[in-house]
């Protein structure tokens, strides 16, 4: 078994190994790279680590997520369009035979297969899809 041992390149540490023979080595590090950042994870962690780096990582960079933690039901799916023109597009599909109800962030805009305003949940029929145009109209 060969070991790696990671040496910084201009990154940054965010945290170390605290014991073993990796202890004081790099186990998360960042590098911004152009416009963006890389970050790269050397250790193995668990589900909720990976939880709560991934929030961290949103909160550092100014990240909002689409929905609140939670809100999209086993069953549907979420997909995120943006125009040419910057009007944005969120288009709910449920999979289940059974209605479901999606909490949403403060949302201005309208479902376009209704007409109906956006507010702090949709709910979507069985098989049924919404079509929301998030700050339009």
């Amino acid at each position: 078994m060969k070991l790696e041992l990671n040496h910084l390149a201009g990154a940054e540490v965010l945290a170390t190994y605290g014991d073993d023979f990796y202890a004081g080595r790099p186990a998360l590090t960042v590098n911004k790279v152009g416009k963006g950042f890389v970050y790269n994870q050397a250790a193995r962690s668990e589900q909720p680590f990976r939880t709560a780096l991934i929030a961290a990582l949103w909160r550092r960079h100014g990240i909002r997520p689409l929905l609140p933690a939670g809100s999209l039901p086993p069953g549907v799916t979420l997909q995120r369009r943006i125009a040419a023109d910057g009007r944005e597009f969120w288009f709910f599909l449920n999979f289940l035979r059974e209605s479901q109800t999606v909490r949403l962030h403060d949302c201005t805009g309208q479902d376009l297969l209704t007409g109906n305003d956006c507010s702090g949940e949709i709910t979507l029929t069985p098989y049924g899809a919404a079509v929301l145009e998030i700050g339009g109209k």
